[in-house]
């Protein structure tokens, strides 16, 4: 808490080049061959420490040693004593660690010049913008106000007496932006941005699930505003079977204790929202449900310009649009990568690289929505069961 340690500073890993001093401090005052490339072991030591550095230097000095005591004649360390050490050694730090310690780098270094507070999502450095969000215009003005507010203008909320809602639930099909929209909503305010992905909560044990869930809804409460981004709910919150039961229940308690908090939104997305637990849909919980659904003609347009960049100047966008009905931002997103690779092998090839708009509807051609009807047909069905809460 600022006011007690005020001032937090990631001590990381040493890079390539610190490792290579390292090593050569730590060899300074022994006797070595001058065989040995310190550069290529410092690129053979990624995540090594400083004390795995000086372990290693000790276990070659140990098979220098050995060797010497075996033929009476000083063995300077060579080359070849590191490499067989390293055969053996692994990093103390394991990757699992290092995320860890970026996560909570991210939530509450301060004031150390690389801390990241604004909007942008854990462990990546870049801020979504709703100009990155093509389409969906009602649905983002809904959502920016449901979250803003809130957040941002809490005094409004008690002037009317407005209760702020605790969750909002986003629904519709893979690849239609819902995870982005968050980043959005999460940029635009310079919210921090806190995510739990219930796939891989479910991958560390239900007991490690649950304890997850409540560091989220802690960092969240130091770093308010904030919003907690719950991807993939259905996945550790589905209609109630064996062991799931502790990982709702936890989520739905920190929900719950919300109505103590200020300043944290909880934003749930799924894909199959017809297998979510009725317990995450009640009134009070998830407040409002927004459904993403694939982008209308406009916004396909809109982002065939904004995958394509400067290389859509002069494009028939409305050909496109109409070309991909059905399709979701990530099939123009895919369309869109095509093109720009068939360029870069034209230009290898010494062609011409424009991107045209033929080359475009080629490509669409080849391609099938990655949406069906039957899978529209069943968020229509939950969508009339639980109405759209805006």
């Amino acid at each position: 808490r600022p006011g007690r340690f005020d001032k937090i500073i990631y001590m990381h890993l040493p890079e390539k080049e610190g490792r290579d001093a390292i090593l050569k401090v730590h060899t300074r005052k022994i006797p070595t061959e001058d065989d040995i490339d310190f550069e290529k072991l410092a690129m053979k030591t990624e995540r090594f420490s400083g004390a795995d550095l000086k372990n290693v230097v000790d276990e070659a000095t140990g098979l220098a040693a050995k060797e010497a005591s075996k033929s009476g004649k000083i063995v300077p360390v060579a080359m070849e004593h590191f490499l067989a050490v390293l055969k053996r050694t692994k990093p103390s730090t394991g990757i699992a660690q290092l995320e860890n310690y970026e996560r909570f780098k991210m939530d509450f270094e301060r004031r150390s010049g690389g801390g990241k507070e604004e909007g942008g999502s854990e462990g990546q450095g870049e801020i979504v913008k709703w100009e990155d969000v093509a389409g969906l215009g009602d649905v983002k003005q809904a959502l920016l106000e449901t979250i803003e507010l809130p957040l941002l203008r809490e005094d409004l909320m008690k002037e009317f007496k407005v209760k702020p809602s605790k969750g909002i639930l986003l629904f519709g099909p893979p690849g239609c932006g819902k995870t982005l929209m968050a980043k959005a909503a999460s940029g635009e305010l310079k919210a921090s941005f806190q995510v739990l992905s219930g796939a891989e909560i479910m991958k560390l044990g239900y007991t490690q699930a649950v304890t997850v869930i409540k560091e989220a809804f802690n960092r969240a409460r130091e770093n308010a505003p904030a919003i907690i981004f719950v991807d993939e709910i259905e996945t550790f919150a589905p209609q109630r079977g064996i062991g799931t039961s502790e990982v709702v229940g936890q989520l739905l308690t920190e929900m719950d204790g919300l109505k103590e908090l200020k300043g944290v939104v909880v934003l749930g997305a799924t894909n199959r929202p017809s297998i979510l637990d009725s317990a995450i849909l009640r009134p009070g919980r998830f407040d409002k449900i927004f459904y993403i659904s694939p982008p209308d003609n406009a916004g396909r347009a809109e982002m065939f310009k904004i995958h394509l960049g400067t290389f859509s100047e002069g494009l028939n966008l409305a050909a496109l649009a109409d070309a991909t009905e059905g399709f979701t931002g990530a099939d123009i997103a895919g369309i869109s990568q095509e093109a720009k690779m068939q360029a870069v092998r034209a230009k290898l090839g010494g062609k011409d690289s424009k991107i045209t708009t033929e080359a475009l509807l080629a490509i669409i051609k080849t391609r099938r929505p990655s949406v069906t009807k039957s899978m529209l047909s069943e968020y229509e069905q939950f969508r009339g069961e639980y109405g759209e809460r805006r």
